[in-house]
Order: C-alpha cells, then sequence, then structure tokens
C-alpha cells in the first residue's frame, strides 16, 4: 500500500521493462526516481512524470550519490543494457 510519501527509485527506468513499470508507479501515484544513460530518455522519463538521473550505474560513485539523494524507500533493478564481459558485480 502506497501513502504517496514512498519514493521508489528504478534502475534501469528507460528499458523496455523499467518504462512500462515506471508508467505503472506514476499512474498509481507513486513518486519515482529513474536512472538513464541517455539525454533522449530522460526526456521520455520526464514526460510520464518520473523524476529522471542521467547516470552511468557502473560508476559507483556517481550512482550512490544519485540513490542518497533520492532516499527512497524501494530500489528496483530493470537494468537490462548491460555491456558483454563488464564486471558486474
Amino acid at each position: 500500500m502506497n501513502d504517496k510519501n514512498n519514493v521508489v527509485f528504478v534502475a534501469g527506468a528507460s528499458g523496455a521493462i523499467g518504462r512500462r513499470l515506471c508508467r505503472l508507479l506514476v499512474e498509481d501515484g507513486w513518486p519515482v526516481v529513474g536512472t538513464t544513460r541517455s539525454g533522449e530518455k530522460a526526456a521520455l522519463l520526464h514526460d510520464m512524470g518520473v523524476e529522471r538521473v542521467i547516470v552511468d550505474v557502473f560508476d559507483e560513485g556517481l550512482l550512490r550519490e544519485a540513490v542518497r539523494k533520492a532516499q527512497p524507500d524501494f530500489v528496483i533493478h530493470q537494468l537490462t543494457d548491460l555491456p558483454q564481459g563488464e564486471n558486474q558485480r
């Protein structure tokens, strides 16, 4: 149950699944902060009502800062466009 104050942080918000998930969350009244690597896709997120963060999730410092600023109650991992051979730890 959402009391309209719980923030959801969606990593991979501009991806195939992330976009659909964010749209559903926003329609249900959730405040959503979503990540993307692309300025173009950031505009799409903004149009959906998502507070967007442009960040490369492999930049640990910037990602930590983005999550810290968002102060989310929930984090959802929807990253799908991960490079082959990258250490994804």
